[in-house]
């Protein structure tokens, strides 16, 4: 479950840096293009087209065509970009193989997988791919007459690109994930975060898995701020953040729902052990010395609720129910 939730991975699509459906119609019209461009120079450079060449560019205007018009590959190549890039390699490599090699025009074309691959995957796979187009251009080589200073060049310049491009949408993305998914003031896990790994857990998995959930209100929060004023409170809210982060694991989910309120999802626990949590969080607010109370519901996932909103809703009654009960009792 750490892997799910940690990383780039723990984001959603829409932020996460993998390819959705949209990005890779706009790939395949990108090779469909590139495939033109390619049979427009065969036919303005070259003369004579070796036979091979011709077949290498009918099956790269193929295979781009089906890409872009059919929906079946797009969608497997959202979940991990090397298939299609490997597919590229070898039909850049056949091109170029029919069309002089290193010093074919066409060589250049190698830059487009790695490129792409950089924007969208991991380093290891990255490098994998770096791996498998250097190799295509020591085959090149190999096969025709082989130059030291070109295949270097071409060899620096590959690797060059796609870690730069790597380099700079990393950087980015990092950026980027840390004003999306965190809250400004407790450093906390937002609320459309929290929503999004709900949905990981019980829709985008193959097998549901039991996880328990939290929601935790500060009881006279409000009192807190109007006697003491707003920055005292931010601060109040930034010490209860630390106390439930050290109150659970590092697996699990913590966020600021909204206010003083606080939401944690806490992967493969079941009932007993979210009541010790429940009691051990209660504890641990209370002897921070702000509150006198602090309401706090759970709900169960699959056993209560295998509904996203219902789970929530279910763990959100329970907590003013306790809000309730403790008004009653003063």
């Amino acid at each position: 479950m750490k892997t799910i939730l940690n990383g780039k991975t723990a984001l959603s699509s829409a932020i996460n840096n993998k390819r959705t459906y949209k990005q890779q119609r706009i790939l395949a019209f990108s090779r469909l293009i590139i495939a033109g461009l390619g049979v427009i120079l065969s036919l303005l450079l070259i003369d004579k087209p070796d036979k091979g060449l011709i077949i290498a560019l009918t099956l790269a205007v193929v295979y781009a065509t089906v890409l872009f018009f059919s929906k079946t590959p797009n969608y497997l190549f959202t979940r991990t970009v090397i298939p299609a890039a490997v597919i590229d390699i070898i039909l850049i490599f056949m091109v170029c193989y029919y069309s002089g090699g290193l010093n074919s025009p066409f060589i250049l074309a190698f830059l487009f997988p790695v490129v792409v691959c950089a924007t969208s995957t991991s380093f290891p796979e990255l490098t994998l791919l770096m791996l498998i187009s250097t190799l295509a251009l020591l085959l090149l080589g190999i096969n025709g007459d082989f130059a030291l200073s070109p295949f270097l060049c071409l060899t620096i310049t590959l690797i060059f690109s796609g870690l730069l491009v790597y380099i700079l949408v990393d950087n980015g993305f990092q950026i980027l994930s840390s004003y999306v998914i965190r809250d400004g003031l407790t450093g906390l896990y937002t609320h459309q975060y929290f929503y999004d790994q709900l949905n990981v857990l019980v829709n985008n998995l193959p097998h549901p898995t039991m996880f328990s959930l939290i929601m935790i209100d500060l009881d006279d929060f409000k009192r807190l701020n109007d006697e003491h004023g707003h920055l005292e409170g931010d601060r109040v809210l930034k010490q209860v953040a630390d106390t439930i982060k050290s109150s659970v694991r590092e697996s699990d989910i913590i966020a600021r729902y909204g206010g003083d309120e606080f939401s944690i999802i806490l992967p493969g626990v079941g009932y007993q052990l979210c009541s010790t949590i429940v009691d051990r969080l209660r504890s641990s607010i209370i002897a921070l010395g702000y509150f006198n109370h602090v309401s706090i519901g759970s709900a169960l996932y699959p056993d209560e609720a295998d509904e996203i909103y219902q789970l929530v809703d279910l763990a959100d009654i329970r907590m003013y129910e306790e809000k309730k009960e403790s008004r009653c009792s003063l």
